[in-house]
């Protein structure tokens, strides 16, 4: 698949761009390939239930990347949590946070489905 970048919004022209660097980037790690995650999968599913844990419904999604190790080198890893709306911020639904009794507990963190085990067809992100 030819990728061209001419005429792409700058918002979708700049996710293009740093993708394929990060793709060249983890290419070249020495470690196995089904450990190069190049994307993680949500779907309505997913998301459906991290929103509405417990029968609550949530106001947001955050998303934080964290490092695993693998072969001496840093992957990034993707964990996303549910999030309460307070006011104009946007609170995390952590289990610290959180009495022994809630409804919240057990849902509240997502890892996605990882690319290169769930994947789509190729495109200018994947490829």
């Amino acid at each position: 698949m030819e990728t061209t970048t001419e005429s792409l919004d700058p918002k979708w022209e700049k996710a293009v761009k740093q993708c394929k660097k990060f793709r060249d980037e983890i290419r070249s790690y020495p470690i196995p390939k089904n450990k190069m995650t190049i994307s993680y999968l949500f779907t309505q599913e997913d998301l459906d239930i991290l929103l509405n844990q417990g029968g609550a419904k949530l106001n947001g999604i955050r998303a934080y990347i964290g490092f695993e190790e693998i072969s001496g080198k840093l992957l990034p890893r993707l964990h996303v949590v549910g999030c309460v709306k307070d006011g104009t911020r946007y609170n995390d639904v952590v289990p610290s946070q959180i009495a022994t009794n809630s409804q919240f507990l057990g849902d509240s963190l997502e890892e996605g489905r990882p690319c290169p085990e769930d994947c789509g067809t190729e495109n200018e992100l994947n490829n």
